[in-house]
């Protein structure tokens, strides 16, 4: 169990070794691309090119791509079928669920959107886990921005870790009472 109230992993890198404004410019830039650069297929290009390059370059791939399949591709992947299903975009029909079509267009608009959304929480997951949040307030206020604000700023950046800490807690304390919180979950239901 993790025990901190960040997501940082400290590790000797060169993606660690840049200004925490820096990474925070890298990952806007991303998104900025990700949302407005040219070609519908930018987002996948920025995934496999730089975004997965740079967790290797940073040496946290494996706390990367374990975020990924735990968070992003569950989130990511319900979204992509949400809206193939849900989009009202005409055009030439793959399949049909009840009253439900899935056309071409929605699987195009459904796949953009959700590259989309990847690039923006992996950029953001790899800022986390290569700078500590005291570094980015310490650079910030450094830089003048308002003690309160760089605050405001570093807290939204921990609240997932300090839900998942909290989450543990309450698992420990179920554990502790005798409750099955393993196995299927049929079985924790029934528990």
């Amino acid at each position: 169990m993790k025990n901190s109230l960040s997501f940082y992993i400290p590790r000797s890198s060169s993606l660690h070794q840049l200004n925490p404004l820096t990474k925070l410019l890298m990952v806007f830039t991303l998104i900025i691309l990700a949302f407005f650069g040219p070609g519908v297929f930018m987002p996948t290009a920025l995934i496999l090119f730089v975004i997965i390059p740079i967790s290797f370059i940073g040496k946290v791939q494996r706390e990367y791509l374990n975020a990924a399949v735990r968070l992003l591709f569950p989130v990511v992947g319900f979204l992509f079928v949400m809206q193939s299903i849900f989009l009202p975009y005409g055009g030439r029909q793959l399949f049909s669920v009840w009253v439900l079509d899935v056309t071409t267009e929605s699987v195009n608009a459904a796949f953009i959107t959700a590259t989309r959304i990847y690039v923006m929480v992996s950029s953001f997951i790899l800022l986390l886990l290569s700078t500590h949040p005291s570094e980015l307030m310490s650079d910030l206020t450094r830089r003048g921005l308002s003690g309160s604000f760089a605050y405001v700023i570093t807290s939204t950046l921990q609240i997932i870790p300090q839900m998942q800490n909290k989450a543990y807690t309450i698992i420990d304390a179920q554990k502790s009472r005798g409750l099955d919180t393993e196995g299927s979950i049929f079985k924790r239901a029934g528990a």
